[in-house]
């Protein structure tokens, strides 16, 4: 009784059932434990729908399971995109920090430059108002001597100074001029141009005693004050003046910048000399590279020096030509002439002050800025600056760090994903593995096959307990049929007593001789017709048959019942048929023949739970049932081997109802109308001759029409044991020749 409990204990928990849907349900070889008893209940209905949670759901473990997984990948997204957001903040922030850096970095870098532009500017501009305030001291170098001396002290000004390749000292007085200019044209070559009012010549310039050595060129065009600068006349107000920048040709020098100082007579403000200072620009180009080399912020960053009107005076990139200015379109850069090209779109001047992020062949940072020389002069000097740093040397390492941050978080989600998706796996496959066994157990299927064991202790203690609770409902649907076991864990059954009405088949078949089988075999009885009932149960349950009970060497099985069949009759005559046709088993004793006689009727009978309270039976009771249990043992006095009734006939299709024989009207105990039944022959029984059963049917006619003799010569001509059944009969007939005859033959046993 433990046992059997147990077994219900599982089988509920299977099917989900309610409590009170006790072991009654389950078997009826099983005990059912003291308890309230359920009532009998009466329905009209064909098994009403009933439908248990877990039958109304079979796979909500799936759903539930796929949540849990849901939640859990929802859970690990919030995390990562947390940790994302609170990454990018602070990305943003060291960012903005960075920028900040960057752009001091390049005001300090651009101001740097600026300054010394002005330091330069302010050595010529200091030299060049010393030299003035000498000469209105001690007067204009007005002889051959002094004017020496000018040439000494300028040489070791220029000395000091190697940007300075010029320092002419004119004298005006009138159409006559006469100077002296020292030149610095590069690569140590030194010269001294002088003219001394009529006549002008180049000497060269010795370096080691400071003095003129010999003549480079004899005669030169004389110069007068209409070949100076226009500027000159101008000059009547401010002594001071820087000279536009120029760049003397096919000389090598690049671009010049001049400043001069002009001296008036007092009393007739005419024009009595001047000096002038020029500095070649090209060391601008030499001191931008300096400027930007050794900063990682300014690495690959591009600097151009140029006038307001786009003439590029010195840049780190592009065109270098010291014999030809250009201007900035033409540097031969093509970010800085795209930058150029913008700002003066932009901006509809090149010079604005600016400070802005262009993208060109990559993103820069874009700073614009102007160098104005602050004294008073009659030509202002005004230079431009423009800064392109790329904007990767400020984010660049930052950028770095971030896409190997992304990267590492992307291996880090990708390996944590795996080993959840992993850990995931190893819970969920033996939970669905599970899920699906319940649901198979609900069906009936896989219920040889145990669960693999996993390696999560929990799980496996809930798969041995599967494991245990399929062998359980294995075993017990070795006792209770297969389709009822289906039925009470899917909840179409119930556990209480109740009946309903259906249509079925009824199939009764016993195995001949078996009292003298027994008596021969004895104790090998079991082992002899197991294999029998082995394989005539295998057939009945492949036609969808369910087996009611084994009563002895009788099989009691119904068809349509607890699953519903399109045409029970033709399953059961399918199976019956096949049954016929079926050899004894090899295994069984070669010397002996075992063989079945079978009943097979159709019609509506009470199915369900009929027993008591302490013990019930899924079976089938009723009219139906009583005459299927009377055809079968009819098969001895009709000399056949199977039977069916007339309804079962009716309902087969004709091809079927050919492989019947009719046998006439019979009247069995306890039923008071006769019924017509049919002999079902096996496939070598049914090659027979069309005028075989002409003969039959002849033959059957006279039996039912009273003409006995007749009827029995004819049945003497088919040899048959159910032809010679009818022969005898006819001669027993003939001599106790009935009063009121029907046609229909009274069958004297049960």
């Amino acid at each position: 009784v433990s046992t059997q409990s147990t077994w219900a204990c599982f089988l509920v928990m299977a099917a989900n059932v309610s409590p009170t849907h006790t072991l009654s349900t389950l078997s009826t070889s099983a005990f059912l434990p003291i308890g309230d008893a359920p009532q009998l209940t009466k329905t009209t209905s064909v098994f009403p729908e009933k439908q248990s949670v877990a039958a109304a759901s079979p796979h909500r473990a799936y759903g539930l399971l796929s949540i849990r997984f849901l939640l859990v990948f929802v859970s690990f997204f919030l995390i990562v995109l947390a940790a994302a957001l609170c990454w990018w903040i602070e990305f943003n922030s060291i960012q903005s920090t960075l920028e900040k850096l960057a752009k001091k970095l390049r005001q300090e870098k651009i101001m740097g430059m600026q300054l010394e532009m002005l330091h330069e500017f302010e050595i010529l501009r200091s030299y060049l108002i010393a030299d003035m305030e000498g000469y209105v001291h001690n007067g204009l170098p007005d002889t051959v001597e002094e004017q020496n001396l000018v040439l000494v002290h300028a040489y070791q000004y220029m000395v000091a100074n190697p940007y300075i390749i010029g320092h002419p000292v004119l004298l005006i007085s009138g159409e006559t001029v006469r100077f002296r200019i020292l030149v610095n044209s590069g690569q140590g070559e030194w010269s001294v141009e002088i003219q001394n009012g009529t006549h002008r010549w180049s000497e060269k310039w010795d370096t080691v005693h400071q003095r003129t050595a010999g003549f480079v060129i004899r005669r030169l065009p004389p110069l007068t004050p209409a070949r100076f600068p226009p500027l000159y006349p101008a000059l009547k107000h401010l002594q001071f003046s820087w000279v536009p920048i120029y760049r003397p040709p096919n000389v090598g020098l690049g671009d010049i910048l001049g400043c001069t100082i002009l001296f008036r007579d007092s009393v007739t403000d005419a024009l009595i000399g001047s000096t002038s200072l020029s500095m070649s620009l090209r060391g601008l180009r030499l001191f931008v590279s300096e400027l930007l080399a050794g900063e990682p912020l300014l690495a690959n960053a591009k600097m151009v020096i140029y006038e307001p009107n786009g003439m590029v005076v010195a840049a780190s990139h592009g065109k270098f030509d010291l014999n030809q200015r250009f201007k900035l379109t033409d540097i031969g850069d093509a970010d800085l002439v795209a930058a150029a090209e913008k700002v003066q779109a932009e901006n509809g001047d090149l010079c604005p002050q600016l400070q802005d992020v262009y993208t060109l062949s990559t993103t820069y940072f874009v700073d614009i800025t102007s160098v104005v020389e602050p004294h008073e002069s009659y030509m202002p000097l005004r230079l431009c600056i423009m800064l392109l740093a790329p904007e990767s040397n400020v984010f660049g390492e930052i950028e770095a760090t971030t896409r190997m941050t992304i990267l590492l978080v992307g291996v880090v989600t990708a390996v944590t994903t795996i080993l959840a998706l992993i850990f995931a796996i190893a819970i969920t496959r033996p939970l669905r593995g599970l899920s699906k066994g319940m649901v198979g157990l609900t069906q009936l299927k896989g219920l040889d096959k145990s669960l693999k064991r996993s390696p999560l202790s929990e799980l496996r203690q809930t798969q041995g307990e599967f494991n245990q609770l399929s062998n359980a409902i294995t075993a017990f649907s070795l006792y209770v049929p297969p389709a009822v076991v289906q039925a009470l864990l899917s909840g179409k059954i119930t556990g209480e007593l109740e009946m309903h009405e259906c249509d079925v088949a009824i199939l009764f078949m016993d195995m001949v001789d078996f009292t003298t089988l027994c008596e021969k075999l004895e104790e090998g009885i079991v082992e002899v017709t197991a294999p029998v009932m082995e394989e005539m149960s295998e057939i009945i349950l492949a036609h969808h048959g369910t087996i009611d009970k084994y009563i002895g060497d009788c099989i009691m099985a119904f068809w349509g019942a607890p699953d519903t069949l399109p045409n029970p009759s033709q399953s059961a005559f399918e199976a019956v048929q096949q049954m016929l046709n079926a050899t004894t088993p090899a295994s069984v004793a070669p010397d002996v023949s075992i063989s079945w006689r079978y009943g097979l009727h159709y019609g509506s009978a009470l199915v369900g739970n009929f027993g008591s309270t302490r013990r019930m039976n899924f079976t089938a009771v009723g009219d139906t049932v009583n005459l299927a249990a009377r055809l079968e043992p009819l098969n001895k006095e009709l000399g056949t081997t199977a039977l069916c009734s007339q309804k079962v006939y009716s309902n087969l299709p004709e091809d079927m109802q050919q492989r019947c024989l009719d046998m006439g009207s019979v009247n069995v105990v306890g039923r008071q109308e006769h019924i017509r039944v049919y002999a079902i022959r096996s496939a070598e029984e049914s090659v027979v001759s069309p005028q075989a059963d002409s003969n039959w049917s002849a033959a059957l006619n006279n039996f039912e029409m009273a003409n006995f003799a007749a009827a029995a010569r004819q049945f003497a001509t088919i040899q048959t044991p159910a032809a010679r059944a009818f022969a005898v009969e006819c001669e027993m007939l003939q001599r106790n020749r009935p009063e009121n005859w029907t046609g229909s033959r009274l069958m004297p046993n049960k």
